[in-house]
């Protein structure tokens, strides 16, 4: 069972939901089945918060993937939830997640994967990156929580929802590094190119590809 999560109205003078948001999360349902949920982004942060907090809780069966689709940065979501505040999301996440896979979410939400400082150019660096960023931490949030499994997968650029190819996997896995993501396709790397390509196809990649164990699941 999967839930997928964005707003309900456009930003003003943009067509952000209309045209990106709602229909991405509509075909990732349609494709994984499981619910869709609109948070009120006119409502206050607490308030949205507590509506998506309420909407996973409410979820009938485990919980296989939490994908949120909307506005992001390297400190917070759209939500209403930011790296002040992640204990609650995480306890959620966590308990309605699957024993199987443990608790995964993809973050469709811009900067999500981007480390603390201000500088952009280190977040595209090779190697694990985005060391205190809202994935960062919702992934540490996780472990603190006592999840040993799972994954959060985001991107690190201000890009299109889904289709940007810069995604970086926070493991839950206590056994992997604690210090930020790992790229799922390394930029320039041998598959980049496939990558890029799939993720903007009528493939289905870029709403597949949060299931996989890794790039090879889904490109080869």
């Amino acid at each position: 069972m999967i839930i997928a999560i964005c707003p309900k109205h456009n930003s003003k003078g943009k067509k952000d939901v209309s045209g990106a948001f709602l229909p991405e999360a509509v075909a990732f349902v349609g494709l994984h089945g499981g619910k869709l949920f609109q948070f009120d982004n006119h409502a206050p942060p607490r308030i949205r918060a507590a509506a998506v907090e309420q909407a996973i809780w409410n979820m009938q069966g485990a919980v296989d993937m939490v994908a949120i689709f909307c506005h992001g940065t390297k400190r917070g979501i759209q939500t209403g939830h930011s790296i002040r505040a992640l204990g609650h999301l995480a306890e959620v996440i966590g308990m309605r997640s699957s024993p199987e896979h443990g608790p995964r979410v993809v973050l469709y939400c811009c900067d999500t994967a981007r480390d603390a400082d201000t500088d952009a150019k280190d977040d595209l660096e090779p190697g694990p990156g985005g060391e205190g960023g809202f994935a960062d931490y919702l992934r540490d949030e996780l472990r603190d929580l006592g999840y040993s499994s799972g994954h959060i997968d985001a991107h690190t650029v201000v890009g299109h929802t889904t289709k940007a190819p810069y995604v970086r996997r926070f493991y839950v896995d206590e056994t992997r590094s604690q210090l930020g993501g790992e790229w799922f396709v390394e930029p320039g790397s041998a598959h980049w190119k496939a990558w890029r390509r799939g993720l903007q196809s009528d493939s289905g990649l870029r709403w597949r590809f949060p299931f996989a164990a890794s790039y090879r699941n889904v490109l080869d």
